[in-house]
């Protein structure tokens, strides 16, 4: 009997044990990229790797996305050289949730972020200037702000779900445009580069079309 006890004694913290961290995973993006040559005309969630703490009444999460991409084409056969294109993106946000249980396995939840962003687009080649310069352009945007989410998730089991959110965001930045020019061949005069900065803001709304796998750990 004594043993019985402690056996189960030894299982019910187990049995017991909340799962508290949830990491979830957007498979959308990847699944665009393998079934079409352009992104579709919607703004979809830029977060494909996010991560949640899981609290009695409220939810800490956050979300991170990074996207490189490097090309090169011959754009004219007067242009000797190939166009060199290259566009970074780097999205983070952090933010409180709170969830509503609807059914066993499914449940609604809403919250507020803060979204910090930066992207970088590089450009050179791009045609002639003149008679002596092929110009190319790079644009840096730093980007801030708010968003509220509302979302929905189905459980498939205890530690795996599936779930999708829509996000009404605004965001306010400065975008850098700096053109500059590449001398065709040795002992073309230099130009200095042209450089504007603008203020730019934005809002924005996200539909509920991410399909996004999460796991609790």
């Amino acid at each position: 009997m004594f043993l019985a006890i402690a056996t189960n004694a030894q299982e019910e913290p187990e049995q017991e044990r909340k799962l508290n961290d949830e990491i979830g995973l957007d498979m959308t993006y990847f699944i665009i990229q393998f079934t079409q040559d352009a992104t579709p005309g919607v703004d979809l969630d830029p977060y494909y790797l996010t991560y949640r703490h899981l609290f009695r009444k409220v939810n800490l999460r956050a979300g991170i996305g990074v996207l490189y991409k490097d090309s090169q084409e011959d754009i004219s056969s007067f242009n000797p050289y190939p166009q060199h294109t290259t566009s970074t993106t780097f999205d983070v946000r952090v933010g409180a949730e709170q969830a509503m249980v609807l059914t066993r396995r499914w449940s609604c939840f809403y919250g507020v972020d803060l979204l910090f962003g930066m992207d970088n687009n590089f450009r050179d080649n791009i045609h002639q200037f003149g008679e002596f310069h092929y110009y190319g352009q790079e644009t840096n945007t730093t980007t801030a702000g708010g968003a509220a989410v509302l979302g929905i998730r189905f459980n498939i089991n205890k530690r795996i779900s599936l779930l999708t959110e829509a996000s009404w965001r605004y965001t306010i930045g400065e975008e850098a445009k700096r053109t500059f020019y590449e001398p065709i061949s040795e002992g073309v005069p230099y130009l200095e580069d042209d450089t504007f900065v603008t203020q730019v803001q934005q809002v924005a709304f996200s539909p509920p079309l991410s399909i996004r796998v999460t796991v609790s750990l």
